[in-house]
C-alpha cells in the first residue's frame, strides 16, 4: 500500500515512460516554426511592398486594439488649448532643459524634459527619445547622455516618461509611500493582462503618449514640425518602431537594441513585456522585418549591441531582408546599421552615432557629410569632441513635479483607470449591440474557435503507465493519453471498487502534484460511488514545463508558462485556450477507461480553474454538472479593482473574452443548458 504523498512524489518525478518536461515548449515552438515558414519575403516591386506594408500596419493596429483618443490634442487645441505647462528650466550653458508636463488624452498627463540648444532658432529639427525599461525613465543616466549628445548636435530633444517609469508609477500608494506592483516590465505586464481581456495590448497607451509627444513638439515655436525623428532602445526601441508604424509625421528613426527576429528570439528562452506581444502576428507570418519595412524609404539607423541578449543573428537577418526593400526605392544608403561593442544599453557610442545620424538626416544645413558609404553594416564613429562636456543631473533635479509622482500631484489617470474605462465602454457597446441570446451564440462561436483552432486531435492512445495501486482504501490508476499530436495529458484515476463508475474530472492548481490538500474530497466523492480523475493538462502536474532561465519562477512573471503563453498569443492562441482543449479531450479519455463511464461525467474545479470548467461545461453537453471550490472573482473584477493576484495569470486569460462575455454569463448559460437536459 502506498500513501497519497507517494502519489504526489510520483507526479513530481514525472512520467516513467514519457519525457514531458519540454513538451509544451516543443508544441509551441513547432507551431511557431510552421508560422515562420509562411512569412512572405519576396516582393517583385514597390507596389507589392507598399501593399504588404498597408496590410502589416492594419494587422498590427488591430492586434493592439487601435490607438485610443486619436486626435485628442488637435481637438483640444481647437477648443481652447491643452493643459500643457513648463514647471521649471535648467540652464546648462550651451543648452537648457525645460521640465514639461503635456496632455496625451483627457485626464492623462505625461512628464517630459525638453532639451533646447542655447540661442535656438525657430526652425529646429527635433528628436523624440522614448526610454527603455529603466525605472528612472527620462532621468536615467543613459538617456540623459543620449539627450545631451543630440542637443549638442543642434537638435531639440523631447524625452518622455512612459507609464511605469520616471514620474509615472501607476501603482504608487501615496498613503503607504510605496509602489505596490513595481515599475517598468512588472507594471507593463501587470497592467497588460487586464488589457488582454479586452483584446487589447498595453502598447496602445504607449503609442498614444508618443504620438501626443509629437503633437506637443508641433506646438512649440522653436520646432520645425516637418523635421521630427524618434529614437529609443530596448523597450524604447520597440516603441520607436511602433510609433513610426502609427504616425507618418515622423521622418527618421533610430531604434536601438530591440530589432531582431521572432525566429531567432524564440529559442532564447526569454519572455517579453505585454506591449511587445502582438496578438496573431506570428500566425499571420509577420516578423520584425515586416514591421521595419513599413518604414521604407525613410531614413532608419539600427543601433545594436554586440553583446545584447537580443540575438544578433536575427538582427542581421532582418537588416539584410530590409536592405533589399530600401534598394528597391533606389535608397539603400537610407537604411543604416551601427553595432557598438557593449551589452544591452543605449551606449555612449550609440548616442554619438544617433546624434550624427539625426543631424545629417533632419537638419537643413548638416555638418560635414559622412564620407562613408551608406547602408554598410559597420560604420566607424568620428571623434566625439563634445563627449567630455556631458554633465548629468541628479534625478530629482529633472522632476517635473515636486514629489516625483505625477499621478498624486495632478490627479492624472494611470493605465489602470484608462483600461477600466475602455473595458466598461466595450461591455456597454457589446450589450447594446446584441441581445443576450445573440451574445450567447457569439460567445460559444468565439470560444469554439479559440479553443479548437489549429489543434490536431487524433487517436488518444490511452495507456496505463503502471499497475493499479492501493492508496489507503482507494484504488488508483495512472493514465496518459495523446490530447493532440505531440501533446500528452495525464491523470490519476481514483475509485473504491472494481467496475464501471460515473466519473468526476478534477482540475486544480498543480494537478497531481497537489493531492494531499484535497484527498478528503477525493475519498468522499469515491464513497458516493464515483471515480475521480485528477487531471494534468499540458505544462502542469506530472507534465510541468521545465523553467527556461534560472531566475524565473513557474507561476510568476517571465516564467516558462508566462513566456509560452506569450508565444501562443503571437499565434492567435493562449495557454488557457489550450488548457480548455485538454480538459475537453480528457472527457474522451475518461470514456475509454475501464473503471470510468461516459454516461455521467461531472467536473470539479478549484480557484481560477473554475474558468476552465465553466467554459468546458458550456461547450460540451456530456458534462452534467460542475462543482466549484473557492471560485474566483469574474474577469471584470480584474478590470475594476486596481490590485489583483497575478499568480499564474498567463494561464487564465483568453484575449478578447470580455468583448463577448464574463464568467457569470457563461455560468448562467451553462446552468440553463443543464436544466434543459434534465
Amino acid at each position: 500500500m502506498i500513501t497519497i504523498r507517494d502519489m504526489e512524489l510520483e507526479a513530481q518525478r514525472g512520467c516513467n515512460i514519457f519525457d514531458a518536461a519540454d513538451q509544451l515548449r516543443d508544441y509551441v515552438y513547432q507551431r511557431s516554426e510552421e508560422a515562420f515558414g509562411r512569412a512572405r519575403r519576396s516582393f517583385p516591386d514597390r507596389e507589392s511592398v507598399e501593399k504588404h506594408a498597408r496590410e502589416v500596419r492594419s494587422r498590427f493596429l488591430e492586434a493592439i486594439g487601435g490607438i485610443p483618443d486619436a486626435g485628442y490634442r488637435k481637438r483640444k487645441e481647437r477648443d481652447g488649448g491643452c493643459p500643457d505647462r513648463v514647471t521649471g528650466v535648467i540652464s546648462c550653458g550651451d543648452y537648457s532643459i525645460e521640465k514639461v508636463i503635456f496632455a496625451s488624452a483627457e485626464h492623462v498627463l505625461v512628464s517630459a524634459n525638453l532639451y533646447l540648444p542655447a540661442g535656438c532658432r525657430q526652425d529646429l529639427a527635433a528628436v523624440l527619445l522614448v526610454c527603455g525599461h529603466d525605472p528612472e525613465g527620462k532621468q536615467a543616466a543613459e538617456y540623459q547622455r543620449a539627450c545631451i549628445r543630440l542637443v549638442q548636435a543642434g537638435l531639440a530633444v523631447l524625452v518622455m516618461d512612459s507609464f511605469g517609469q520616471g514620474e509615472r508609477a501607476s501603482y504608487y500608494d501615496a498613503e503607504a509611500g510605496t509602489e505596490r506592483v513595481g515599475r517598468c516590465t512588472r507594471e507593463h505586464d501587470y497592467a497588460g493582462f487586464p488589457c488582454m481581456l479586452a483584446g487589447d495590448s498595453a502598447a496602445r497607451y504607449l503609442i498614444r503618449d508618443a504620438c501626443a509627444a509629437v503633437d506637443y513638439l508641433e506646438t512649440r515655436p522653436e520646432i520645425d514640425a516637418s523635421r521630427i525623428g524618434i529614437t529609443g532602445n530596448s523597450g524604447g526601441g520597440t516603441l520607436t518602431l511602433m510609433t513610426m508604424l502609427a504616425d507618418p509625421r515622423l521622418k527618421a528613426a533610430a531604434p536601438g537594441t530591440f530589432v531582431t527576429s521572432r525566429k531567432a528570439y524564440l529559442r532564447s528562452g526569454q519572455a517579453q513585456d505585454n506591449e511587445q506581444i502582438w496578438q496573431g502576428l506570428t500566425e499571420a507570418g509577420i516578423d520584425h522585418a515586416d514591421i521595419l519595412m513599413c518604414l521604407a524609404p525613410k531614413p532608419v539607423l539600427l543601433l545594436t549591441a554586440a553583446h545584447d541578449f537580443f540575438p544578433q543573428k536575427g538582427t542581421e537577418s532582418t537588416f539584410e531582408i530590409c536592405s533589399r526593400i530600401w534598394g528597391m526605392y533606389g535608397r539603400p544608403e537610407d537604411l543604416e546599421f551601427y553595432r557598438d561593442d557593449c551589452m544591452h544599453t543605449y551606449s555612449a557610442g550609440m548616442a554619438e552615432r544617433a546624434a550624427e545620424f539625426f543631424a545629417r538626416r533632419l537638419k537643413k544645413e548638416p555638418e560635414a557629410e559622412d564620407k562613408l558609404s551608406g547602408g554598410t553594416k559597420e560604420r566607424r564613429l568620428r571623434p566625439a569632441a563634445a563627449a567630455e562636456k556631458i554633465r548629468l543631473q541628479p534625478s530629482a533635479v529633472l522632476w517635473c513635479t515636486k514629489t516625483g509622482h505625477l499621478q498624486t500631484e495632478t490627479g492624472t489617470e494611470s493605465i489602470f483607470e484608462q483600461n477600466r474605462r475602455r473595458c466598461l465602454e466595450l461591455i456597454r457597446e457589446r450589450d447594446a449591440r446584441m441581445t443576450e441570446e445573440e451574445r450567447r451564440k457569439e460567445t460559444v462561436r468565439f470560444l469554439q474557435e479559440k479553443i479548437r483552432k489549429n489543434r490536431r486531435p487524433g487517436k488518444l492512445y490511452l495507456r496505463k503507465v503502471r499497475k493499479t495501486e492501493c492508496v489507503l482504501d482507494l484504488f488508483c490508476d495512472s493514465y496518459i493519453w495523446e490530447a493532440q499530436d505531440g501533446v500528452i495529458n495525464h491523470g490519476f484515476l481514483f475509485y473504491r471498487k472494481k467496475g464501471k463508475h460515473p466519473v468526476t474530472v478534477a482540475l486544480w492548481r498543480q494537478g497531481c502534484r497537489n493531492l494531499t490538500e484535497r484527498y478528503g474530497w477525493i475519498r468522499r466523492t469515491c464513497a458516493e460511488g464515483r471515480a475521480v480523475l485528477v487531471l494534468d493538462i499540458a505544462g502542469m502536474g506530472m507534465l510541468e514545463q521545465r523553467q527556461f532561465l534560472s531566475w524565473t519562477q513557474d507561476e510568476g512573471f517571465y516564467g516558462a508558462r508566462f513566456r509560452l503563453n506569450a508565444d501562443l498569443v503571437w499565434l492567435g492562441d493562449s495557454l488557457m485556450a489550450l488548457g480548455c482543449f485538454d480538459l475537453l479531450r480528457s472527457l474522451d479519455a475518461a470514456e475509454q477507461m475501464p473503471e470510468a463511464g461516459g454516461e455521467d461525467i461531472r467536473l470539479f474545479t478549484a480557484g481560477r480553474y473554475a474558468f476552465y470548467g465553466e467554459i468546458a461545461a458550456l461547450l460540451d453537453g456530456r458534462i452534467l454538472g460542475l462543482e466549484e471550490e473557492n471560485p474566483p472573482e469574474p474577469w471584470t473584477q480584474v478590470i475594476r479593482e486596481r490590485y489583483y493576484d497575478p499568480t499564474d495569470m498567463a494561464a487564465f486569460v483568453i484575449p478578447g473574452i470580455l468583448r463577448y462575455a464574463d464568467i457569470p454569463d457563461i455560468r448562467k448559460w451553462r446552468e440553463e443548458n443543464e436544466s434543459n437536459r434534465k
